[in-house]
């Protein structure tokens, strides 16, 4: 299998960064002691091994076509049922401070958990935007799409346990910012509708390019430019 370099670096930074995921996860489940948060561990640790493992195999070439291509993972894979019953608003604040103790508390844990998921549902982002190959692609765009609900799931619990507050503006300055933005008028939308017919009819190419160099650099980068009498 050919791999650009881009992706071969990025893939990588997100084997490297789920391989410590897995290491960290083992260790936290050793030191938390809500139940919620075990199992929640658990769970996020098997779905970081399936993870690992897929990109892993598709480095490697393992049973995988160039006409190969892979279903994607459900929206809430590795992730329980959420109940959506966020508390907003900020209240009794407590104040922190670095402690590096060998113990580490179940609210450390789940803040080191979310920051995790975070940072490798951006990492795998960035690794599939970079692939050429379309089944490593897709495996780094289910797992980012796995960390983003992961991080939701821990997020949830944080917020029910007091730990994470969610700040907010008064009702009046919130709906005032957002509602500068209006929906889209179905004129506008006809226009669109209108466009896109009268580009089908000109063929794969933006109004105005007509000339042998768009062809040769649209359907063909880097090849041989068609015969000028096509």
């Amino acid at each position: 299998m050919k791999f650009g370099a881009h992706e071969v670096m990025d893939t990588h930074e997100v084997l490297a960064e789920k391989m410590n995921m897995m290491n960290h996860l083992g260790f936290y489940a050793s030191q938390a002691k809500n139940p919620q948060l075990q199992s929640m561990i658990q769970r996020h640790q098997q779905e970081g091994i399936r993870s690992y493992n897929e990109v892993v195999a598709l480095t490697r070439g393992a049973g995988m076509t160039g006409n190969t291509r892979m279903n994607p993972l459900m929206p809430s894979a590795g992730v329980q049922g959420i109940q959506q019953n966020v508390q907003y608003g900020i209240n009794n604040l407590q104040t922190v401070t670095p402690h590096p103790d060998a113990v580490m508390s179940d609210n450390e844990i789940a803040s080191a958990m979310l920051i995790a998921h975070k940072n490798s549902a951006k990492n795998c982002t960035t690794a599939a935007l970079e692939c050429t190959d379309i089944n490593l692609r897709r495996a780094l765009t289910n797992s980012s799409a796995s960390c983003i609900n992961q991080a939701y799931e821990v997020f949830v619990f944080m917020n029910e346990q007091g730990q994470y507050p969610v700040p907010t503006f008064e009702q009046g300055t919130a709906q005032t910012y957002l509602n500068t933005y209006q929906p889209a008028s179905d004129s506008v939308m006809s226009g669109l509708h209108t466009q896109s017919g009268a580009m089908e009819n000109r063929g794969p190419f933006m109004a105005g390019q007509t000339n042998t160099d768009s062809y040769g650099s649209f359907m063909n980068p880097g090849g041989p430019q068609p015969p000028s009498g096509m």
